[in-house]
């Protein structure tokens, strides 16, 4: 891996955490008119919320691992790339989205070329910045409380 492609998927995931910090981007904007089961939105938006989730839950831990010495950088780093590919081409089929697949993508690409732990763990901040403000942004937009209220009255039925 060049350093400048590294450098270059670096500065554009921190480009794109930048922008979805004060407002959500316009994929997430789209992704909230998009129908799923039953030509619903609902399912659609909080089960690419939740799995926004599940890769910040599943990179963090390998993240730290590596960093504290706990896991070989060259037993995961092809694992997980391949694994964000993987998990971008699933969201980009099931959600007809490209900004989020893409980064995956681009990470998920680079990270086999990784030859440091100070480069793994820089990158993989970068997309955790990322994909937690991503995942911020559906999470703000479901109305918990209400949800809640309602799966209660369900089940009291």
């Amino acid at each position: 891996m060049s350093s400048s492609e590294f450098q270059t998927v670096c500065n554009n995931v921190e480009r794109l955490f930048k922008n979805e910090w004060m407002e959500r981007s316009d994929e997430i904007r789209q992704l909230e008119s998009r129908k799923g089961a039953w030509n619903c939105t609902f399912a659609v938006h909080i089960f690419c919320q939740g799995e926004t989730q599940e890769i910040i839950e599943f990179v963090w831990p390998i993240r730290s691992a590596v960093k504290a010495g706990r896991l070989s950088l060259e037993a995961i780093k092809s694992f997980l790339g391949t694994t964000l590919i993987e998990k971008g081409a699933k969201m980009s089929r099931y959600y007809k989205i490209t900004e989020l697949p893409g980064v995956l993508n681009q990470v998920g690409s680079v990270l086999s070329e990784v030859t440091s732990v100070e480069d793994f763990v820089r990158i993989l901040d970068l997309l955790l910045l990322y994909v937690g403000r991503y995942n911020y942004w559906l999470d703000a937009d479901l109305d918990w409380k209400t949800l809640s209220e309602t799966h209660e009255k369900l089940r009291a039925m």
